[in-house]
């Protein structure tokens, strides 16, 4: 094919893409061929031959060798002949051969297509006369006669010369019992003394029947589907270690074992058989996953090693066996450098075809890999091949993070190979794709990274004006930070500083001081970076004072931290004591001593590293682990008491925890699981004794926390006037309201309503009460007075209304109509919706109220309000549960319709199964049958097996017909590429051990036998 076209053909092509649209022959090339041939044939009826035939130069050149020695009209006959159907002109090209010679025909000619269609590599011509029973010239003069059909090359290997005339043949001249006939011949070649095939032998035809034994044997046996035999090589176990021993990568072996899967699936022709047939299917998959997952125990950095070594082939071919896709890339990734251009196409093409066939972060790394290796590669032309490749498939990509960082990665490939102007147009694409994106951090981030690109490839006036579309301060100073940097690689010192001035004053107007102080920080970094020590002094300093300010201990102690790290990061060590002597947590001084003299150490002040260290591991050794042992003697006292044993759970609370809040928190849990157990006096003992520790506790924080525990155990014994007289010595205002509002809801549930109001009345934070008002009117009416209920959730908009801070009082609102809903005031649920006006939050409501409307059987207003959602994706859980409510109601009809409205196919998964499980109750066995099979293909395409295995096993568990699950066992058998994940599948054959108890069994000796063949191999 490409020696059939002239080389301009080749102008649009870059050599090492995976799929090659090649274009078609050109009407001029093709006239100049036929022309040649036959130069006394109309003009006419050359253009119509060449418009019959589509420019397919195959077709052209076996039409033109089909004219040849024909007088002008026989050609012209030809070609009305081939115009017809220009698919006959395969048989039209074997009929003139076959007239040629009706003895060689059938006994040499039609025999060699036979041999040629089946066998698995080409041939020499010596192996074919042999095969054939022919001298050499006999089979050298087909191979002439045959003239397009076969090629032979100058290495003498025979092969049919392309895939259109191999269908042909398979399809038009042999039956498929012939094709299977000629396959069990070469099988019986192959097996010739099979012991001898694994040495060498000095007869050129021996030594290739036996190399190619080697490889094909098994695969002959397949096609001419000769079962036993195949069993009773792969079963015995000698083939399998000659054949490693040849192949010491298993790839070889492991292609036989694919083959032995296969036929286990083929040879059973009943249910009957395939269930007899399971257990070798199961030892072949096990087997197989045993050698991949040899494999699989290789770190990656084997690989690398190998490739380092030389045997960079093998590393590919053992890379070819991993079990996960995504490792497959990380290695392939390891071992480029090493690579000739031969192996790094390979590369190349299997990655275009990972990312051609999966989505998600697979096929981002698949797609960030080839531009690396487009970086790399020395032909700029091939590079920009592979960067147009990868900039078609990105377009597929929806995600616009990774369709964004992989257009950054192709602009900065592009520039390394001279394609500036190339690089800043994707890079115009990429701010495109930014800019449709809802969420303005996101945009920030991505700005920055695309801004920072521009700077890299040297456009710093172009990333000053990416930067500008950045609105939050924060972002925009790091994304300064990162121009002025490129700016000093290219040698714009000045520009830099300038850059940078601009950061400080930006800097300067944030309001947060901790932010402020932090941003300052990287500001004064990056100056000293570029030389300036006193000017990043002097920006430190006043970060310091900052940070110094802070009332807040933790963002004082954490950025005093950060500046101190800074600060040695650029050697000022004596400024970096100073600052971390200031830092009041031990822990954190601690760790920033280790970081200083790590920091001094790299300046080359090794003595003084030493005892900065030194006073680290000092501050180390005074800290208090007492704290972390009583949180794991904590963990087992409650274990106990789960278990009912609270005796022992006592005894080691009050023996071996000395803290008296520790202890006092332990045993306040340990009294809620004594109630749990029915021991409510003994619980109430336990609280009596918490009561009196709390007073010795000194710590205001740890007292507080102990008095909630205590007030809300009370409360769980019922006794809610305990409680709040517990919850009465709570001083802080926020810890009261927080334990009222637990009592409150207590007492609501045990049905004392009006005890419950009356506490949450005595609370002061509006969203607070409204929250406990919602749930005592939940509690309300589960004890039956709707009525009553639904007067609480008036009261409770009413002060949700007041509530000062947004985000609050739109969680307190949207939760009010939730429960509005759910209390089958549908109408009241929607009203209270209007008062929202953050999207997600409205969207996420009007979900829920739609459910509670599909609950009380209403479809069509559940589905009407469900339109109300602006964003198809939030759609997607409420027709859900709306399916799922139509389905138990016995609308099967109206359950699917609704499902089908569902774009992702997952997610169509879970209702399916409800409405699968509904029609079975409802007894429609055939919708149950076509929801069963429109399930499986769904859970067939889940690529993580746990998830896809616990679908499985609900559909087999609904429809329990063995038939469906041996499907289900097969493939899933043969998909597996672990040994974990194989074990995790065969409990989907649970079902049919009840009927078959020997299949259990077999296959734990099938497992016996496939251990003892592991040995075998070593």
């Amino acid at each position: 094919m490409l020696g059939s076209r002239p080389d301009e053909a080749f102008k649009s092509l870059y050599l090492n893409k995976a799929v090659y649209d090649l274009p078609s022959l050109s009407q001029m090339d093709a006239l100049t061929v036929l022309r040649s041939i036959q130069s006394g044939v109309a003009e006419s009826l050359l253009h119509d031959l060449y418009t019959a035939l589509k420019g397919n130069a195959l077709f052209v050149y076996l039409a033109a060798d089909s004219m040849r020695y024909q007088s002008v009209v026989d050609a012209a006959s030809l070609i009305r002949q081939i115009e017809q159907n220009p698919n006959d002109i395969f048989s039209i090209k074997l009929e003139r051969i076959k007239n040629r010679s009706e003895l060689r025909w059938p006994t040499i000619w039609k025999p060699m297509l036979a041999l040629l269609l089946v066998t698995q590599e080409p041939l020499r011509l010596d192996v074919l006369g042999d095969l054939l029973g022919h001298d050499y010239d006999a089979i050298q003069d087909a191979v002439w006669v045959f003239g397009g059909l076969v090629s032979h090359g100058i290495n003498q290997l025979v092969a049919l010369h392309h895939l259109m005339f191999r269908d042909y043949l398979a399809t038009s001249m042999f039956t498929a019992r012939e094709v299977k006939r000629w396959h069990q011949q070469l099988a019986h070649w192959c097996a010739v003394d099979l012991d001898v095939i694994w040495s060498d032998d000095r007869d050129p035809i021996e030594q290739s029947r036996r190399v190619y034994a080697r490889h094909h044997y098994i695969t002959h046996l397949f096609f001419a589907e000769n079962w036993p035999m195949l069993w009773q090589i792969l079963d015995a176990g000698d083939y399998g270690e000659h054949k490693t021993r040849f192949d010491p990568s298993t790839r070889l072996y492991a292609l036989d074992l694919d083959r032995g899967r296969e036929s286990t699936i083929q040879a059973g022709q009943s249910t009957e058989e395939h269930i007899q047939h399971l257990p070798r299917l199961w030892k072949y998959c096990l087997l197989r996953i045993s050698l991949t997952s040899r494999v699989d125990r290789w770190p990656d950095e084997a690989f690398e090693v190998l490739a380092m070594l030389g045997s960079v082939q093998e590393a590919l071919e053992r890379i070819d066996l991993l079990s996960h896709t995504y490792r497959q890339i990380q290695c392939w990734d390891r071992i480029i450098p090493w690579c000739n251009n031969q192996q790094r196409r390979t590369i190349i093409l299997r990655l275009h075809q990972v990312a051609s066939y999966t989505s998600g972060i697979v096929q981002f790394h698949a797609l960030d890999i080839l531009v690396k290796i487009s970086a790399i590669t020395s032909n700029s032309q091939q590079a920009i091949g592979i960067l147009e490749t990868v900039l078609a498939i990105t377009q597929s990509i929806e995600e616009p993070w990774q369709h964004v960082d992989l257009l950054r990665a192709i602009a900065q490939a592009a520039a390394i190979h001279g394609y500036a102007e190339y690089a800043i147009t994707i890079l115009d694409t990429a701010i495109t794709i930014i800019r449709s994106i809802d969420y303005p951090e996101d945009q920030a981030d991505l700005f920055r990274a695309i801004a920072g690109t521009a700077a890299c490839l040297g456009n710093i006036d172009r990333a000053l004006v990416i930067a500008q579309a950045i609105d939050n301060p924060e972002y925009y100073i790091y994304t300064i930070r990162t121009i002025a940097e490129a700016a000093v690689t290219h040698g714009h010192d000045e520009h830099a500083k300038t850059i940078l001035d601009t950061a400080l004053d930006i800097a300067q107007s944030i309001d947060n001081p901790w932010r402020r102080a932090d941003i300052l920080r990287v500001i004064a970094e990056t100056t000293a970076t570029h030389g300036q020590d006193e000017y990043a002094k002097t920006i430190l300093d006043t970060a310091l004072a900052i940070a110094q300010s802070l009332d807040n201990q933790e963002q004082r102690d954490n950025t005093l931290a950060s500046i101190a790290i800074t600060a040695a990061t650029i050697g000022n060590i004596n400024l970096t004591l100073v600052i971390t002597q200031s830092i009041d947590n031990p822990w954190r001084r601690a760790d920033i001593f280790r970081v200083i003299a790590e920091a001094t150490a790299t300046h080359g002040h090794v003595e003084h590293a030493m005892t900065i260290l030194n006073a680290a591991i000092t501050i180390a050794e005074s800290l208090n682990y007492q704290e972390q042992f009583a949180d794991i003697l904590a963990s087992i006292a409650k274990a106990a008491a789960t278990l009912g044993d609270i005796d022992r759970a006592l005894t080691i609370t009050q023996s071996m925890i000395d803290e008296p809040w520790q202890r006092a928190n332990i045993l306040a849990s340990i009294a809620k699981i004594s109630a749990i157990h029915g021991h409510t006096d003994y619980a109430k003992t336990i609280l009596d004794t918490v009561i009196a520790i709390t007073q010795s506790i000194d710590h205001p924080q740890q007292r507080t926390h102990t008095i909630k525990s205590t007030a809300e155990a009370t409360a769980d014994l019922s006794d809610i006037t305990g409680a709040l007289t517990i919850a009465q010595s709570l001083d802080e205002p926020w810890h009261h309201a927080d334990t009222l509002a637990s009592i409150a809801i207590k007492a609501a549930t045990m049905g004392n309503i009006d005890r419950a109001l009356v506490i949450t009345q005595s609370i002061d934070e509006p969203w607070r009460r409204a929250d406990i008002l919602r749930d005592v009117a939940e509690a309300t009416a589960t004890h039956g007075h709707a009525e009553h209920a639904m007067i609480i959730l008036n009261t409770t908009i009413t002060i949700a209304q007041c509530i000062d801070e947004p985000w609050q009082r739109a969680n307190t609102i949207a939760s009010i109509a939730k429960a509005a809903a759910t209390l089958g005031d549908i109408n009241r649920a929607l009203a209270i919706v209007q008062f929202l006006d953050n999207q997600e939050h409205r969207a996420n409501t009007i979900a829920s109220i739609a459910k509670a409307a599909a609950t009380l059987g209403d479809i069509d207003r559940a589905l009407a309000i469900v339109q109300s959602i602006d964003e198809p994706w939030q759609r997607v859980v409420p027709l859900s549960d709306i399916a799922k409510a139509a389905a138990t109601f016995g609308d099967i009809d109206r359950a699917l319709a609704i499902v089908q409205s569902i774009d992702e196919p997952w997610r169509r998964i879970f209702p399916l199964i409800s409405i699968a499980e509904a029609s079975k109750t409802h007894r429609n066995p055939e919708y149950t049958m076509t929801i069963l099979d429109t399930m499986l293909n769904i859970a067939q395409s889940i690529v993580h097996t746990a998830q896809r295995v616990d679908i499985l096993k609900i559909i087999a568990q609904i429809d329990q017909s063995l038939t469906r699950i041996l499907v289900i066992m097969q493939k899933e058998w043969v998909r597996s590429t672990i040994s974990k994940d194989l074990w995790t599948i065969t409990a989907i054959v649970l079902p049919l051990l009840k009927k078959y108890p020997w299949l259990g069994v077999s296959i734990l000796e099938e497992e016996a036998w496939v251990n003892e063949h592991l040995k075998k191999l070593g």
